[in-house]
């Protein structure tokens, strides 16, 4: 699995705090361990570019987390599962980002995981989803969020 962080760019960079990128070509089978993401105060936008992950609730249901949506900051730990391969680009905010950028309260997202297609429009998600699918790198598939995102900055 590989690991590797990116720094924003500079129109971004007031707002984003970093960019991590997670590739795993090896397909995960459904017997794998789930991850235990802890609490934190961060809000991330997740984009994935690989087969979606499972949230697993306290009562072990698995429910399809979306290809890109927004989790809030988190007051308990979160148990995601990965089904096949995985390709997440995560963008980590800054306390003030998100609403500079979508002007909504960082409260809205707290301990949930939102679609970002119920917040803009399944149509800009449908474009950037196939974007990401057709580009053959990394870099580019993070130049991709990377313009997306500057694009609400206009």
């Amino acid at each position: 699995m590989n690991y590797q962080k990116v720094k924003p760019r500079i129109q971004l960079a007031p707002f984003i705090d970093s960019i991590w990128i997670q590739k795993n070509d090896s397909s995960y089978s459904g017997t794998s361990f789930p991850t235990i993401v802890l609490p934190t105060t961060t809000i991330d936008l997740v984009f994935h570019f690989g087969d979606p992950f499972v949230e697993i609730d306290d009562n072990g249901s698995q429910h399809l987390l979306p290809k890109i949506y927004i989790t809030g900051q988190k007051t308990k730990p979160l148990k995601v599962k990965a089904k096949g391969r995985t390709g997440i680009i995560l963008v980590s905010f800054k306390p003030w980002g998100l609403f500079h950028l979508l002007q909504i309260p960082a409260n809205e997202f707290k301990d949930a995981s939102v679609p970002l297609a119920d917040i803009i429009g399944y149509e800009r998600i449908n474009e950037i989803e196939q974007k990401l699918i057709e580009a053959q790198t990394i870099d580019a598939k993070v130049d991709i969020v990377q313009s997306f995102l500057c694009d609400f900055l206009k």
